[in-house]
């Protein structure tokens, strides 16, 4: 049997509500657009795909040796910013500054996984939380507005990282924890 994979970057529920806070301040709350729900923001590291059973162990043995040395990483976030898909805007997403630590426990992580059969990350390495997909039906002058919206400083700490389970449903795609590894050295 297999399962749908990624690691996550974890943030405090406390920064996840500064978030939601900003979207609706820029936004509004417009109920006809399906925003990411709040359990779901998330700085995805890997993505691992469909992953046999037997392997789930060997993932979770080479994370936790990696990440037990580890501090928590401090972040801030930058602009948001879109992905589009043929000309036209996919996904809204929120950044961060650059953060070489960030940056070097990706790296880490997929030339680890990679010892074992993963395939290595080719695209340069983007760390954002996914706001919304768009569908067609958002103000795309609205959805513009973030573009050029300076967001007040704000700072966090990631202390864990999780391997986490995503299953696709007709509703949208739902997380599951598997097994999270704090940073606390």
């Amino acid at each position: 049997m297999t399962n749908r994979l990624f690691i996550s970057a974890d943030i405090p529920d406390e920064i996840k509500d500064k978030v939601i806070e900003f979207r609706d301040n820029i936004y509004g709350s417009n109920n006809n657009v399906k925003w990411e729900n709040k359990t779901k923001l998330h700085f995805t590291l890997k993505f691992l795909g469909d992953v046999e059973d037997n392997k789930i162990k060997s993932i979770q043995i080479i994370l936790e040796d990696l990440l037990k040395e580890l501090s928590p990483i401090k972040c801030a976030f930058g602009k948001f910013g879109l992905f589009k898909r043929n000309e036209m805007p996919s996904v809204l997403w929120l950044g961060i500054k650059f953060n070489k630590e960030l940056i070097q426990l990706s790296e880490l992580i997929n030339n680890s996984l990679e010892k074992i059969g993963f395939e290595k990350e080719k695209r340069k390495f983007k760390p954002h939380l996914t706001l919304i997909r768009l569908k067609g039906n958002e103000n795309l002058e609205k959805i513009n507005g973030f573009l050029d919206f300076d967001l007040p400083e704000t700072k966090f700490e990631i202390n864990e990282i999780s391997l986490m389970k995503s299953e696709l449903l007709s509703s949208g795609s739902f997380y599951n924890k598997i097994k999270s590894f704090k940073l606390n050295k």
